[in-house]
């Protein structure tokens, strides 16, 4: 039996870094480990925004392959972790989901989450619902724009998940000359 799966986190913070993120970033992912990246915009005017607005898009390609295999779509989100304190990051992912986008009180939500197992184990709490329903509250709720929302999602079906197949040369290319 395997040990437990780590996973790392590593935060990023950007700003106006549009010329050394690429290759930032390109470290970062050559690390073998388990890992989530974190890119915290603060507002650049360099065009590293577009940045977040990947990171976004990613993630709705995953919830739509989640939503297709379960048949469960998601009508509102919960976001936590370093990435949650950006007001534009949390903006942005609204925009992109056309779905609420919620914060919850704490950022570290992973210590929240072993203090609501303990809290279960030693019988504070009866059950994980109650537990969850006492210890928790959501926080900031950011709402999709609608107008930001319609130029997102025209990006994303015309542009965003054309892009994996028109790239797919170039990264055969790239991992032939590594």
């Amino acid at each position: 039996m395997n040990g437990p799966s780590l996973r790392l986190s590593v935060i990023v913070p950007v700003y106006n870094e549009a010329r050394t993120i690429a290759e930032l970033m390109r470290r970062v992912r050559a690390v073998p480990v388990s890992k989530e990246i974190i890119v915290v915009d603060d507002c650049s005017t360099d065009g590293s925004h577009a940045i977040l607005e990947g990171l976004a898009y990613a993630l709705r390609e995953g919830a739509e392959r989640t939503t297709k295999r379960s048949g469960v779509r998601p009508t509102e989100l919960r976001v936590a972790g370093g990435g949650s304190q950006s007001k534009a990051a949390m903006q942005i992912t609204a925009d992109i989901f056309g779905l609420p986008a919620a914060r919850p009180h704490v950022y570290e939500a992973s210590g929240l989450g072993a203090a609501i197992d303990a809290a279960v184990g030693v019988g504070l709490h009866p059950n994980f619902e109650t537990a969850v329903a006492e210890m928790t509250r959501i926080g900031d709720v950011f709402e999709p724009n609608a107008k930001a929302q319609a130029v997102y999602d025209e990006l994303y079906k015309e542009v965003y998940l054309k892009m994996y197949s028109k790239l797919r040369p170039l990264y055969q290319a790239m991992q032939e000359i590594k």
